[in-house]
């Protein structure tokens, strides 16, 4: 949400991958977040990639999240998913590491297909990933982006613009920030 209220951009129809422990999409229709019955709109973390894959906390297995979030790359990498993932990470990342860098190349082949999914789903203007893992970009971006070519190849036609937030960690609370906002100025 705050990568679409800070994006200076009125998009309509997009999709915002917010990645961590989790993968969770907040979805803007017609302008407006989507929120479904009963508000919980956008658990596309939950969406099977492998059948009879890994465990999942949902009770199903191989979503989406066990193979392509920060939380993922952390447990195939034998590390605690804690406060400072995120930037142990980085470092091994800038100094790096290989097997950081092939598990940051594999959660993005992943994310690839879970993103070509929701392009065949949704067909958004726009797909932001965003959160923490929005600060790997440069690891996942490649892998992301063969992982469509090759997989989704006729997908040029849909023209969706695939890209990163530069908010960060702080995209979800700017985002609740601003929605609150903009329902106060509503009701005045």
């Amino acid at each position: 949400m705050g990568v679409w209220r800070r994006s200076g951009t009125r998009l309509y129809e997009h999709a915002l991958f917010e990645r961590g422990r989790g993968i969770g999409a907040g979805l803007i229709l017609n302008g407006e977040l989507f929120r479904g019955n009963r508000g919980f709109a956008g658990e596309v973390g939950h969406t099977t990639l492998e059948t009879n894959g890994r465990p999942c906390s949902c009770g199903g297995r191989g979503c989406w999240e066990q193979y392509a979030s920060e939380k993922a790359v952390a447990g195939e990498l034998g590390l605690d998913y804690a406060p400072g993932i995120t930037e142990t990470l980085l470092h091994r990342l800038h100094d790096g590491d290989a097997d950081t860098i092939a598990a940051m190349s594999r959660a993005g082949g992943y994310l690839g297909i879970g993103v070509g999914n929701m392009m065949h789903t949704l067909n958004p203007q726009m797909i932001v990933i965003g959160n923490a893992m929005s600060q790997f970009s440069p690891w996942l971006g490649e892998s992301l982006q063969q992982s469509l070519e090759s997989r989704f190849s006729y997908l040029t036609s849909f023209r969706v613009q695939v890209d990163y937030s530069r908010l960060g960690e702080d995209s979800c609370a700017l985002g609740a920030v601003s929605s609150v906002i903009r329902a106060k100025m509503t009701l005045q």
